[in-house]
C-alpha cells in the first residue's frame, strides 16, 4: 500500500469506493449497451441528413426514416458515390435497429418493476426503461447520497463557475460526473418538455430560461434535468408517487375604495 494511502488507512479518513451487486453490474451492462447503440444511431442519420445537405436535396418529412421518409431516400437520383455512402448508412441504421429491438424484447420480458421502479415512472418523462436506468446507475440511494444536492452533483447536472477575484466565468456542468445517469436525466426532460401534459412548474423554469423559447435552450435543458433529478431523490426517499403542485394563487386586488 502507497505511503499516502496508509496514513489515510491509519486516520480513518480512507476514501469509500460504491461497489454494486452482481446482479445491477450486469443490467447496467445492458442498458448501457442499448445507450450506445442508440447514439450509434442517432449519428448515422446525422451523416445520412448531411449526405442530402451537401447535395443540396430538401425535404418535408418530420420523420426521414419512416416508411414514407425511407421511400423518398430509395427514389433519389444521386451520384454514384453518395448513393453508395447513403445505402451504406441505411443498412448500418437497419441493423442497429434490429439489435435494438430485440435488446428492448428482453428487457420487456426480464426487467421486473419493484417498488421504486414503480414510483420513478409516476414522474412525467421517465418510463420504464429510464427507470430502470436510474436505477441502476444510483444503487443504494439513502446510503450514497445525503441529499439531493449530492445526487445531482453525481448525475453532472450541478452547475459549476470558474470566476477568479473579480472575474465572474460562465456556468457549466461538470466533466467528471455519471454520464449514464446525466443522459437519463436529459432524455426524461426532453420527453416531458415535448409533452403536452409537462408539468406547469417545469414548463414555466423552460420559459424563463429560454426567455420565452428564444435562446438558452440547452441550457434550460439541463435545468429541467436538474429538476427531475431532485423529484427522484425526493420521491424515491420518502416512498411516494409523484403529484404535481399546485398552481400558485394569484394575488388578490384591492377592491376598496378610497
Amino acid at each position: 500500500m502507497p505511503t499516502a494511502w496508509a496514513r489515510f488507512w491509519l486516520r480513518g479518513i480512507f476514501p469509500e469506493s460504491y461497489l454494486s451487486t452482481p446482479d445491477v453490474r450486469q443490467l447496467r451492462e445492458r442498458l448501457r449497451y442499448r445507450q450506445a447503440l442508440v447514439h450509434l444511431r442517432g449519428g448515422m442519420k446525422c451523416r445520412v441528413q448531411a449526405i442530402l445537405h451537401r447535395q443540396g436535396i430538401l425535404h418535408d418529412f418530420s420523420d426521414l426514416f419512416g416508411k414514407g421518409g425511407r421511400s423518398f431516400l430509395q427514389t433519389l437520383a444521386l451520384p454514384e458515390a453518395c448513393r453508395a455512402a447513403l445505402d451504406g448508412w441505411l443498412e448500418q441504421i437497419d441493423l442497429l435497429q434490429e439489435h435494438l429491438i430485440q435488446l428492448e424484447d428482453w428487457m420487456a420480458q426480464h426487467l421486473e418493476e419493484d417498488e421504486i421502479t414503480r414510483l420513478l415512472k409516476t414522474i412525467p418523462g421517465i418510463g420504464l426503461i429510464l427507470a430502470h436506468v436510474i436505477q441502476a446507475e444510483i444503487g443504494q440511494l439513502a446510503e450514497r447520497f445525503p441529499s439531493r444536492r449530492h445526487l445531482a452533483s453525481y448525475a453532472g447536472l450541478a452547475p459549476l463557475a470558474d470566476d477568479s477575484a473579480d472575474r465572474h466565468g460562465r456556468r457549466h456542468i461538470a466533466a467528471a460526473c455519471n454520464h449514464t445517469l446525466r443522459w437519463a436525466f436529459i432524455e426524461a426532460a426532453g420527453c416531458v418538455l415535448r409533452s403536452k401534459a409537462c408539468p406547469t412548474n417545469l414548463r414555466c423554469l423552460h420559459n424563463r430560461l429560454t426567455h420565452g423559447g428564444r435562446a438558452n435552450k440547452q441550457q434550460a435543458k439541463v435545468a429541467v434535468a436538474r429538476e427531475l433529478c431532485e423529484l427522484v431523490y425526493g420521491i424515491w426517499k420518502k416512498g411516494e408517487p409523484y403529484r404535481e403542485p399546485p398552481s400558485p394563487a394569484r394575488p388578490k386586488r384591492d377592491r376598496r375604495r378610497d
